[in-house]
């Protein structure tokens, strides 16, 4: 319904294009997923880019764009988006979460010692905060950061959650140059509600190169 309705939207009268009848817009869309865009955060989300037809070399007779998706790239570990600080001094911290989050997170570590693993040793992340019988946990990346669980999920490596810094790089932001004005339960749902930066990023990128605006040899 979506893609017929941006279709459907034709140039305003005066303008060159309104009397060719055709759609005013190239309407490209796509499912993304953070994760495959450099930052290890499993979150898809849909994207649509609409480039104005004659905005773009062909548009006006039919032609498609130059525009295309960045590819995939490589996902860093979930290491270099966490702070230096392990809380192994600290056995007790699990035992201040909710009684699902303890039951959670008990579970998340007796499955890595059944693999042999040590839970201090390994980057799982836990989502503690989901009821006991859909939780799971999720090995060098996070689940998807939402409104709902403000207070971050939880690493074993750490003993601890994410706290808002480890939450702003999840989401490609830079702690250290946003203004907070909100409590930290507020702030951890705006970054739930927030999209990933590096995606944003590498979608005006693509389409700005296909309106001619970026030169197509830069860098995604």
């Amino acid at each position: 319904k979506i893609f017929k309705a941006l279709n459907q939207i034709r140039a305003p009268r005066g303008s060159k294009i309104a009397s060719e009848r055709i759609p005013l817009y190239e309407i490209n869309w796509r499912v993304l997923d953070t994760m495959e865009n450099g930052i290890p955060q499993s979150r898809k989300r849909w994207y649509c880019v609409g480039l104005r037809k004659d905005q773009f070399e062909g548009g006006l007779e039919g032609k498609t764009s130059s525009f295309k998706w960045a590819e995939k790239i490589p996902c860093p570990p979930i290491s270099d988006f966490l702070d230096d600080w392990r809380s192994l001094d600290k056995p007790h911290i699990a035992l201040q979460q909710s009684a699902t989050a303890r039951k959670n997170i008990q579970r998340a570590e007796e499955r890595i010692r059944a693999k042999g693993k040590d839970p201090r040793q390994v980057d799982v992340i836990v989502d503690c905060d989901a009821s006991f019988k859909s939780n799971r946990q999720y090995h060098e990346y996070s689940p998807c950061i939402t409104k709902s669980r403000d207070r971050g999920h939880w690493i074993t490596s750490r003993n601890k959650r994410f706290n808002k810094q480890e939450m702003f790089r999840l989401q490609g932001m830079n702690p250290s140059t946003f203004k907070v004005e909100v409590s930290n339960t507020v702030l951890g749902e705006q970054i739930g509600n927030a999209m990933s930066v590096n995606v944003i990023e590498r979608v005006l990128q693509s389409s700005l190169k296909a309106v001619g605006l970026l030169d197509q040899a830069a860098p995604d």
